[in-house]
């Protein structure tokens, strides 16, 4: 089944002409290899485009061909997949007049198994999420990294972010659960953990722990840790299949496992969870399953369809939720091991490009907006150069079902089509029509999983036992003496009785430590993941540097050095940038942007207006119309979208002496001499970084711009900058989402300080970039068609007229 996978051909739809209809004309059937999947594909377009259509189509496809799918639904729109859409005459009818066999609806119909999960619910199949469960499963492997990012998400979930004190929880989880593991009892759920640590607090156990965090802090968050198992979120835990990929894809003999002949269509309706916060959660939980799965499954072969719907919210560009480094990670190593990813989503523009980076088919739907339609380009012109400006001309003008292919893999050309109709129905699925399909075709096979589980106590001579973790303690195998006064007791009576019965002489000693095991070796693919990751961490570590610097660094020859860049490079791993006549790497996973030449880190001013509340005011820029709200004919415009982008400063620091008194001050104004005593003021203004005029940012009014002439002498310590009203923070400028033409013609250090000198006589201490936060709504006006973008700070949500 496995090679006959990776020989099928997927069929999407029909060709078409540049800009027409589907291809009656040439009626060519559009086929996508299925080995295309292992490189990933990514359908984007618009809301109403068909990029859901299209996606649910592959997994039709995939399905025929016999491979499993597992597919995460955040709306419903997935769920119809286990809908058939030839049950009546009306129904086939309808398949009949777009174009689709009623055959192979039936016949899909019968080889399909698709089961609807809903986590934290009965009303489909109840889903657990328990991530210590998935990281001590039986195929978790020997990734020595799985508790680490087990005590991430957990941690993450708890509302500790990736701060100090989210690193000092993270640092106390892991520690405490890689050293159960070794100790061949590791902590499998989320109950066991919180038993184990509340029982170490009882006996006084923390105290190794506060090299990592403060003790008061953590007996805070195990307090936290129990209250997961509390309330709504107990389900979670404690109700339903647990995360293990076998049985989610239908593996196995049991009840649950696909029936024969079928092929199963696990759908998880991420709806059923009420919070976005607990959705990235299970996403991460489910992401980290997978990767420990597909490593202890390799396969050459395609073995498994993976499918997020609306990937977005799930690996923003600037935002971290805990299931970015989970899918990024997935996507990355996915496909040496048969796992193929199908990621969709309406607005690329929110979608982390180090993400995207990893997909090599790319099915383009219509893009309207000029932030996705800049997104999209660069992929364009690297997959299908001299089509790109005929392809970004035709985007904005397709219609629902149309898309246009580049798969550079598979296709020398790109490929124009428009998307065959589904063998299913296309609805959008609520609980109540979810537990109704649960009622007749799921709750009796999982009956066992829609009890809840008891969580097990850990057990108690585990809990004595906080010094095993540490290293440092070594007074603690004093009680190892003990039992030697007693194995001569016993053991002179039966040697002397029978020789040949060693036996009893055993019984009376202390249990044998068991053998060490074997160490397994690693599999070609470990060996070829651990080498790429060293490979990484050597380039983190020298980089940026050119071929020859990281063959010096890595000790190989200048060719291999230049063949493992080039790999890391594809993989979307690695960034590449000439600096004089020769191309220098750097790893992007530093944040680092030595490719616009900026420095490792720069100044962010923190936002005070998230996306939310970001929304509502942009709601509040729309224009409305009194007449048409009578009529019921709508606004005058919509918001679309709110997306969070960072403008470039210039801050100039300073110290200048200032007259102290009002008659002071008046006089070195008017007769320009200074008069009785004066104070030294430190303080910053900010200039724009291209016309170098002044910002003044007042409380309740915002941010605006002002030039400043030479004849004005105020103190520039008394201009209202935004030094009161934000707080800087150092991050790595990769994660920022900003103009970079803005950085690159922005004005010179010496041009900024000349500019300072020519207003104020202070002395200048430091001229440093700085990025403020600001939100960009999206609006698109309907009368006359078109659309406008407004720009809002994110400090106080006051609108901003950027220059």
């Amino acid at each position: 089944m496995v090679s006959a996978m990776s020989e099928a051909e997927l069929e999407l739809g029909r060709r078409r002409e540049a800009g027409g209809e589907a291809g009656r004309e040439r009626g060519e059937t559009v086929e996508l290899p299925a080995r295309a999947l292992l490189r990933h594909a990514m359908a984007l377009g618009s809301s109403g485009s068909g990029k859901t259509v299209l996606s649910k189509v592959v997994v039709e496809e995939v399905v025929r061909a016999g491979l499993p799918a597992l597919c995460l639904d955040p709306q419903g729109d997935l769920c119809s997949l286990a809908l058939s859409a030839h049950d009546d005459e009306e129904a086939r009818a309808a398949l009949e007049a777009r174009g689709v066999d009623p055959e192979l609806a039936r016949r899909f119909a019968e080889d399909a198994d698709v089961v609807v999960f809903t986590p934290a619910s009965t009303r489909g199949v109840p889903l657990g999420a328990d991530p210590l469960a998935a990281s001590s499963g039986p195929d978790a492997g020997e990734d020595e990294e799985r508790w680490t990012r087990a005590a991430g998400t957990l941690a993450a979930l708890l509302g500790y972010a990736g701060d100090d004190d989210g690193e000092g929880f993270m640092a106390v989880l892991a520690t405490v659960l890689e050293a159960r593991a070794e100790a061949g009892e590791a902590l499998t759920s989320v109950g066991a953990l919180t038993d184990h640590l509340v029982t170490l607090d009882e006996a006084g156990g923390l105290d190794p722990y506060a090299r990592f965090w403060s003790v008061d802090k953590l007996r805070k968050a195990i307090r936290k840790l129990a209250r997961l198992e509390v309330g709504p979120r107990r389900k979670l835990f404690r109700l339903g299949v647990p995360l293990d990929i076998d049985l989610l894809l239908g593996r196995g003999s049991g009840p649950e496992a696909a029936p024969p002949g079928k092929t199963r269509v696990a759908i998880v309706h991420l709806n059923s969870l009420h919070s976005q916060e607990d959705k990235e959660f299970l996403v991460a939980a489910l992401a980290e399953r997978l990767y420990a799965w597909m490593l202890a499954n390799p396969s050459a072969e395609p073995q498994a369809l993976f499918y997020l719907d609306e990937v977005a919210p799930y690996v923003p560009p600037v935002r971290k939720p805990r299931c970015k480094d989970s899918l990024q990670l997935l996507f990355k190593q996915a496909r040496k091991y048969g796992l193929c990813c199908l990621m969709a989503t309406q607005n690329p523009g929110d979608v982390d490009y180090r993400a995207m980076a990893q997909f090599g088919t790319w099915a383009l739907g219509r893009l309207t907006t000029r932030q996705d339609l800049k997104k999209v380009e660069p992929t364009i012109k690297a997959l299908a150069p001299a089509a790109c400006d005929a392809i970004m001309a035709e985007l904005p003008r397709l219609r629902p079902g149309q898309f246009v292919l580049l798969s550079p893999d598979h296709f020398e050309d790109p490929v124009r089509f428009q998307t065959r109709w589904l063998l299913t129905r296309h609805e959008t699925l609520d609980e109540g029509r979810i537990a109704e399909l649960a009622d007749a075709r799921w709750r009796e096979r999982f009956a066992p999983y829609h009890k809840p589980r008891v969580a097990k106590a850990a057990p108690a001579k585990v809990e004595p036992e906080p010094v095993a973790v540490e290293p440092a303690p070594e007074p603690e195998p004093a009680p190892e003496p003990a039992p030697k006064p007693e194995l001569p007791l016993p053991a002179p009576a039966p040697v002397e009785v029978s020789a040949p019965e060693p036996a009893p002489v055993e019984a009376s000693k202390p249990a044998p430590a068991p053998k060490p095991a074997k160490p397994k070796k690693p599999t070609r693919a470990e060996r070829e993941a651990q080498a790429q990751a060293d490979q990484l961490e050597t380039l983190r570590v020298a980089g940026p540097v050119d071929a020859k610097g990281f063959a010096a660094a890595a000790g190989c020859s200048v060719s291999k050095a230049r063949r493992d860049l080039d790999r890391l490079e594809s993989a979307g791993l690695v960034g590449r940038f000439k600096r004089g006549r020769s191309a220098h790497y750097w790893a992007r996973d530093t944040g680092a942007r030595p490719d616009l030449d900026m420095p490792e880190k720069v100044l962010v001013a923190t936002p005070r207006i998230g996306q939310q509340q970001a929304t509502v005011l942009g709601q509040s820029l729309v224009k409305t119309s009194v007449v048409g709200a009578l009529r019921g004919t709508g606004p005058v415009e919509t918001l679309v979208h709110a997306s969070l982008v960072h403008a470039l400063l210039y801050r100039v620091e300073f110290e200048e002496r200032v007259a102290v008194g009002l008659l002071d001050r008046i006089g070195g104004l008017v007769g320009g001499q200074r008069g009785g005593g004066h104070e030294l003021r430190l303080g910053s203004v900010y200039l724009h970084p291209q016309t170098l005029a002044l910002s003044v940012w007042e409380p309740g009014r915002g941010l605006a711009f002002v030039e400043a002439e030479r004849e004005i002498r105020s103190p520039a310590s008394d201009v209202r900058d935004l030094d009161d009203a934000v707080r800087f923070v150092a991050l790595p400028p990769g994660g920022l989402r900003f103009d970079e033409s803005r950085w690159q013609t922005r004005a010179s250090p010496e041009a900024v300080q000349a500019a300072f000198a020519a207003r104020w006589e202070g002395r200048i201490l430091a001229v440093r970039p700085v990025f403020l936060p600001l939100w960009k709504l999206l609006i698109r006006r309907h009368e006359p068609a078109g659309m406008r973008i407004a720009m809002i700070d994110a400090i106080e949500g006051l609108g901003v007229e950027w220059p």
